[in-house]
């Protein structure tokens, strides 16, 4: 049994960013994807893309020991915000993944992506640290891959206002 309890200690090691402790570009990739084939048609999901806005100036400035900090305390951040997440993912440097299963969209807008926001301002830091967010809605089935271009495309649009949430609102040349 130890044996086995290592093999699985390993296994979950395997699916982990060590510096956030959450899951890595890889396992978040495969697991959404198994979400995705199983997902009934009347549900509504959501992939949201996560982009820190200003994060090289913070590791230019500060220093990579304060831009890990950073990267530590908005996992914590993710994790308080997205507390009934399907999964949490890093996928870059400075960018992350949220699945988040039977959403609820408020007057167009994602309350948990605003959730998030405002604890990004809690980060005890000199300036202050915001994201931009690209939503993709999820409505039928559909891969990784599709709705991880469709959140990044809306995230591409908003990315240059900073602080922004972007929603995915289907392909008229891109913009959201």
């Amino acid at each position: 049994t130890d044996e086995i309890e290592q093999r699985e200690y390993l296994i979950q090691r395997a699916r982990i960013d060590g510096l956030t402790n959450l899951y890595n570009a890889t396992y978040t990739k495969e697991y959404i994807d198994e979400v995705l084939k199983s997902k009934p048609e009347d549900r509504q999901d959501a992939l949201l893309v996560i982009d820190l806005d200003n994060f090289k100036h913070f590791n230019d400035i500060y220093g990579h020991i304060r831009g890990d900090f950073i990267l530590q305390e908005v996992a914590m951040a993710l994790i308080t915000s997205f507390e009934e997440a399907r999964i949490i993912g890093r996928v870059g440097g400075d960018e992350f993944v949220v699945y988040l299963e039977d959403v609820v969209m408020e007057n167009g807008e994602c309350y948990q992506a605003n959730n998030f926001m405002k604890e990004l301002q809690k980060i005890d830091m000199d300036e202050p640290i915001t994201a931009s967010i690209g939503v993709k809605v999820i409505h039928d089935r559909s891969s990784y891959i599709e709705a991880f271009e469709d959140a990044d495309r809306a995230l591409y649009d908003i990315k240059d206002k900073k602080n922004q949430i972007g929603i995915y609102k289907g392909d008229t040349n891109g913009k959201v």
